[in-house]
């Protein structure tokens, strides 16, 4: 996951209306724990339930 969050961190360098929403099979306390992602990524954990997903999709397009 690492290396995808780079990336990204990368096209917001040169692109600053990307959106991205990472998800993972480890909890959100885990995930910050070990540095993974950092604070204020938008973040969802599985097992994704299509209508968290929705209301996260939607916060993060409104943005």
């Amino acid at each position: 996951m690492r290396i995808f969050f780079k990336l990204l961190l990368s096209l917001f360098a040169v692109e600053t209306g990307i959106k991205a929403l990472f998800t993972s099979g480890y909890t959100a306390d885990i995930v910050h724990k070990k540095g993974i992602l950092e604070e204020g990524t938008d973040f969802i954990t599985k097992p994704i339930i299509p209508q968290e997903l929705i209301l996260k999709v939607r916060e993060i397009l409104s943005r």
